[in-house]
């Protein structure tokens, strides 16, 4: 931001200088290039205001062109906001105000009197800030006029014939001196930094009181309290489970003589166990499915004298051994009159047991191994004995495991 000197340098008026005016400016950016609105008084005048204000209380004091604080308070803005550059029009009795914008910042205003329907001198006061943007700001042009006041909207086309540009109205009653008053009080109590001040050369420099950033303060103590109950309830909690994990280790004494591979050892030797277990419950027979059912399909005249069960789990860690045992055998007797009906009840006993559900799941091979006659008074006994067994694997590693049985 340049210096009061500068600025004062800038304006061109034969009294401005440091030792009789004082001149602040707003830095706007147009496109690639920079301009300033600037400001100046008289140094008496502002300073008798700046005086007599703090003899009155008064703490935060600026002092700004009251055109400027009526179109930056935003309250007097009537434009779409894709406008950059325009022309803002206050009606107001007797007299108006027209003020070149730009950046949302007043660069440049002319008043003008506002009497009757005439809109001559608003046209005059149009095409004055127009001709000032195209010859001394890096714009070609305005991008319309906005209409703030009382009956704006009765002066849109008349403004518009004779500008030739867009032209947007609102009429707005409250328009007057006391609005603008409201909103420059408004203005005032804002912290804006990017404003004029008049005062800004002549106030002292701001005390270490009043830099201290107390909301910042406020803000960041409030934030360290939050985090301190944070990392209390975090400690807390991990105190919580350092002590469960200390009993756990307690209850381990045995292990605290164990080296590191010995405990590998141990875990590997029981995760081996529970494996041959999982896969011995996975795989089992129910041995007692089958003597609810096999009784039930007998012939009348027969009956069962031994049932032997075998299943055998495979080891798969072990190659090259023998196949394991799985089979099912069923031994049996029938008493026959006549010795030449005995095969027929025996085939339907089979045909019945290759049908059983249960032995096509584990052993749908069925077949009989024998049978062998003796007399027993005036009637032949069949003594029989029915083999089931499981299908044969194409391929695979087999071996001996642990097996159980029933009888």
């Amino acid at each position: 931001m340049p210096t009061s000197e500068a600025l004062l340098s800038l304006t061109g008026a034969a009294w401005a200088d440091t030792t009789s005016a004082v001149a602040d400016g707003v830095r706007l950016k147009l496109g690639k290039a920079t301009a300033y609105s600037i400001a100046a008084c008289h140094r008496r005048v502002a300073e008798d205001f700046l005086e007599n204000l703090k003899q009155g209380g008064a703490q935060n004091i600026r002092l700004m062109p009251a055109p400027w604080v009526a179109l930056a308070a935003g309250s007097c803005k009537c434009a779409p906001r894709s406008w950059k550059v325009f022309v803002q029009v206050i009606l107001a009795q007797p007299s108006g105000l027209a003020v070149l914008m730009a950046q949302g910042r007043p660069v440049l205003w002319r008043r003008f009197a506002c009497s009757g329907e005439d809109s001559a001198d608003i046209v005059s006061a149009i095409r004055h800030l127009q001709v000032y943007a195209k010859l001394h700001l890096p714009v070609p042009d305005v991008a319309g006029v906005a209409v703030l006041g009382p009956s704006a909207s009765a002066r849109v086309d008349q403004l518009n014939l004779e500008t030739a540009l867009t032209i947007v109205a609102r009429d707005d009653k409250r328009a007057d001196e006391a609005e603008y008053s409201r909103a420059m009080a408004v203005w005032a109590r804002s912290d804006e930094q990017d404003s004029l001040d008049l005062l800004r050369s002549l106030r002292p420099p701001p005390t270490l009181k009043q830099m201290f950033p107390r909301k910042l303060v406020a803000i960041m103590a409030a934030a360290t309290v939050g985090m301190g109950f944070f990392l209390y309830s975090t400690l807390s909690t991990l105190k919580g489970e350092c002590r469960a994990l200390k009993r756990q280790n307690a209850s381990y004494s045995w292990a605290a003589r164990l080296r590191t591979n010995e405990i590998d050892g141990q875990r590997k030797q029981l995760m081996t166990e529970v494996a041959s277990v999982q896969q011995f419950l996975s795989t089992r027979v129910l041995w007692s499915n089958y003597f609810r059912d096999l009784p039930t399909r007998l012939p009348q005249n027969a009956c069962l004298t031994n049932i032997t069960g075998s299943y055998e789990l495979e080891d798969s860690a072990k190659k090259n051994q023998r196949k394991a045992s799985r089979s099912l055998t069923l031994r049996g007797q029938a008493r026959f009159s006549d010795r030449g009906s005995a095969p027929k009840e025996i085939d339907a006993f089979l045909d019945s047991l290759r049908e059983m559900s249960l032995l096509k799941e584990n052993f749908p091979l069925v077949n009989v191994a024998e049978v062998k006659w003796r007399k027993d008074g005036n009637n032949d006994i069949a003594i029989f004995t029915v083999i089931a067994m499981p299908p044969e694997k194409k391929s695979g590693p087999s071996g001996k495991g642990s097996g159980h049985s029933e009888k």
